[in-house]
């Protein structure tokens, strides 16, 4: 779950910040979307949805100003089953369920030395979902910028800590230690 994978990122930056690996007096906050990955059917039904709730677009909202990327936080849910945004605006989630995913905003306190976990692609600098990188240095203006000389705009808020992460997440990653945390085993987990 995310309050399992929180708390193993939370353990390990603070072992890392023992062991001066991390210098925690240099974080600075940056708020990002955290994807509850929810099913098509769990999107496109409006009981799943809670006040409070961020939907990010994944591809441009046709007929609407909704880019790639673009975040809206769910202010109610209407007696009709529409979503009412913090904008004011109105979205049926049946009519997207195709085209976005459901989370929260969560700030994050990154650091130099940081892993992170990339949640979204952005072909422009590089991007891809899935993908971890190591923080070299961020800007004041909040530009990430990453040991393997990619660029993390300020403006992308689709990141997390990398050193924990689900194992549906993790398919197709290569690395030389992993822990796993797990209340039990069934085919589907492994």
């Amino acid at each position: 779950t995310h309050r399992e994978i929180d708390t193993l990122n939370a353990l390990v930056r603070k072992e890392f910040a023992d062991q001066e690996i991390l210098n925690l007096n240099e974080q600075q906050s940056r708020t990002c979307f955290q994807d509850h990955n929810w099913t098509r059917d769990q999107i496109a039904s409006h009981q799943t949805y809670r006040s409070g709730n961020a939907i990010r677009f994944n591809t441009p909202l046709f007929g609407s100003q909704y880019q790639k990327h673009d975040i809206l936080i769910v202010d109610s849910i209407l007696p009709d089953g529409n979503l009412l945004f913090t904008n004011g605006d109105t979205l049926s989630p049946n009519k997207i369920k195709h085209k976005i995913s459901v989370g929260l905003m969560k700030s994050l306190d990154l650091t130099p030395g940081d892993k992170i976990l990339i949640t979204a692609n952005n072909q422009e600098y590089g991007l891809t979902n899935g993908d971890t990188a190591t923080i070299e240095e961020i800007s004041p203006t909040g530009e990430i910028q990453l040991t393997d000389g990619r660029i993390v705009p300020a403006a992308f808020e689709s990141i997390s800590y990398g050193y924990a992460t689900t194992s549906h997440k993790s398919q197709g990653s290569t690395c030389d230690h992993t822990i796993l945390a797990a209340a039990q085993m069934t085919n589907r987990a492994c």
